[in-house]
């Protein structure tokens, strides 16, 4: 793949680092009452409230900045900004001519990156953004071959990492889809490949320290979490057993990960430890709690 966005075009970031939150939050997507709903709630699960308008339904990825305020993706209509626990000050971050879908915070400068995606009768593509909340003006991030997907920010602003797919045409006129991970070294504009294989690298997300990134991958056949160093490289599976694993959030001690698991056609939320050890479910609801859960995010 090629970047087509020279260095020098892509937006330049300088930030400054600044200490992990003492508190820990969870947002995340819940079915009740026929719809997907936005909630927030600490990450003992004893409390939580909704986020959002409770009419929309179709919550997709959902991320937290800090206590203050959430941006998450509903389907086919674009992202929504809100503050934590108010119904009325919620925008929204649309595109006449795409759909944007994806958000992710930079921590230090309570910006979005976010996914602008196309679709057109020759096929699909979509690139990264970068959106300013003062001004509600959007400019290219990233603009690549491919679809580009996933991103996420590290907590020092410094790094973005994000997924990029290709297509690839086979013997007798098959096609494979190809997904790895890339970062971007954002005070610089270089971006560069980290994974590499036929198989499908996707949802990436920095540890507090930035020294490790955890995402999903089929390469050992379902999709499994996977841990690897900042390169990409030394990469080893966290979870095993039956379902589908994606979606990872590290918590902000560093210590463990929250993920998503689709099993049985029913979606719930999980915990390890990074060490593979202490699986648990997160049920904020309740253990009888009928009630199932998807992507989460962990500040």
């Amino acid at each position: 793949m090629q970047i087509i966005k020279t260095a020098k075009n892509i937006v330049i970031l300088a930030f400054v680092v600044s200490a992990m939150p003492s508190y820990a939050s969870v947002t995340f997507s819940a079915l009740k009452k026929g719809h997907w709903q936005g909630y927030s709630s600490d990450v003992s699960g004893q409390s939580f409230s909704s986020i959002g308008e409770s009419a929309f339904s179709d919550v997709s990825s959902i991320t937290s900045n800090g206590r203050q305020s959430v941006a998450y993706e509903l389907q086919q209509a674009g992202i929504r900004i809100c503050d934590i626990g108010s119904a009325t000050s919620c925008k929204s971050l649309s595109d006449e001519s795409a759909l944007a879908v994806r958000p992710a915070w930079n921590a230090q400068s309570n910006e979005l990156i976010y996914v602008r995606y196309q679709a057109t009768q020759t096929g699909e593509d979509s690139d990264l953004y970068l959106h300013y909340l003062e001004s509600g003006a959007s400019k290219p991030l990233i603009l690549q071959t491919g679809v580009q997907d996933y991103p996420d920010v590290s907590s020092d602003g410094r790094w973005l990492a994000y997924m990029s797919s290709d297509t690839v045409s086979l013997y007798r006129g098959g096609v494979q889809v190809i997904r790895n991970l890339w970062t971007m070294d954002l005070t610089t504009g270089i971006a560069k490949q980290i994974t590499y294989g036929n198989h499908q690298d996707i949802e990436p997300d920095w540890s507090p320290d930035v020294t490790q990134l955890a995402f999903a991958s089929n390469r050992s056949g379902d999709f499994e979490i996977w841990l690897s160093d900042n390169k990409g490289e030394n990469a080893k599976k966290l979870t095993t057993g039956p379902g589908q694993k994606t979606w990872p959030s590290w918590s902000p001690d560093g210590k463990s990960i929250m993920y998503t698991l689709q099993h049985q056609g029913r979606y719930s939320l999980w915990m390890i430890d990074v060490d593979g050890t202490n699986l648990r479910q997160f049920q904020p609801f309740g253990k009888e709690a009928d009630v199932q859960m998807k992507d989460a995010d962990w500040n």
